[in-house]
């Protein structure tokens, strides 16, 4: 049975043996056959690929080629459609050209009136210089006109100066002669005090009783506007001139809330209220308080509902 089997199975194994090598190299073969027929395919396609490119590139050179005629033929259409203007146009030009002649002509008659107008240039340019003249001469004269009216009212403000300086001066010799008599009437106080105390005890009852030791007649007495009854109404004190913020609460102290009390001050209330003020004696007289008051009062009487005004509008106003 080893024997059998021996010599059994070499054979087998040889012609398979042979059987896949053969088989192998038939599909070697086909494949190499495959890959040459597939790269012939491919530069075929390549090729056929090539010259569709290459036609394609020519059609569309060709179709450019086209478009460009296109162009051309409606550039030349237009050319042609001109072609009657262009006529008319030359046939106009021609007939200009025959006038050529007597444009020469009239352009030699123009440059013989050319020296005719430099002449009148020149002189336009004269009346030009007279006429720049004329208008200097009438801005100086604006501006004299100006400086007169100007000087004018120089000499009205001057004038008005010197009105106000003769009204200082008037007042300032009315404040020294207030200052005399008030020199003089302390003078005669200091005496009549030195003679008080010589004096007998009648004019002592006399004096108690308000009556002059001399002819026996009491002074002549004025109502007091500081101790009269409070007001109903309050105006503005401010609003005359020289009344400050410290005057007016002084003057609201001693009762006095009101131009027309202002304007009532008899001349004791005058003193009394210098004399609570304290600075700048004399100022009721000076500043004209009392006429400035009396002023208001004319000028706005009081109505009902209350409405004068405060220095803020008479000043605004002025």
């Amino acid at each position: 049975m080893n024997r059998l089997f021996d010599w059994t199975w070499l054979p087998l194994l040889l012609f398979s043996c042979i059987g896949a090598g053969l088989a192998s190299v038939f599909w070697w073969w086909r494949r190499r056959v495959a890959d040459a027929e597939y790269h012939r395919h491919r530069l075929m396609a390549e090729a056929e690929s090539d010259r569709l490119r290459l036609r394609v590139s020519s059609l569309r050179a060709a179709e450019t080629r086209a478009e460009d005629l296109q162009i051309e033929l409606q550039k030349t259409q237009a050319d042609a459609a001109r072609l009657p203007a262009l006529v008319s146009e030359v046939k106009a030009l021609r007939a200009r050209a025959e006038t050529i002649p007597d444009l020469e002509r009239e352009l030699d008659t123009i440059r013989e009136g050319a020296v005719e107008a430099k002449v009148m240039e020149s002189q336009l340019a004269a009346l030009r210089t007279e006429a720049s003249r004329t208008i200097d001469l009438e801005s100086e004269i604006l501006s004299l006109r100006a400086r007169l009216d100007r000087a004018a009212e120089l000499e009205s403000r001057l004038a008005a100066a010197e009105g106000k300086a003769a009204r200082v001066a008037e007042l300032e010799s009315q404040l020294a002669a207030a200052e005399r008599r008030a020199g003089t009437v302390e003078g005669r106080a200091a005496g009549a005090d030195a003679k008080g105390s010589r004096s007998s005890p009648a004019a002592d009852a006399a004096s108690h009783r308000n009556v002059d030791p001399i002819d026996g007649a009491p002074p002549p007495a004025e109502p007091s506007t500081l101790d009269s009854a409070a007001p109903e109404h309050r105006d503005d004190l401010q609003a005359v001139s020289g009344i400050g913020p410290v005057a007016e609460k002084t003057l609201n102290s001693l009762g006095i809330r009101t131009w027309e009390q202002l304007a009532a001050l008899t001349p004791q209330d005058a003193i009394r209220v210098d004399e609570a003020i304290g600075s700048f004696p004399g100022r009721i007289e000076r500043d004209q308080w009392i006429g400035q008051a009396a002023d208001l009062v004319r000028r706005f009487p009081l109505r009902d509902p209350y409405d004068r005004p405060d220095r803020k509008a008479l000043r605004g106003g002025s």
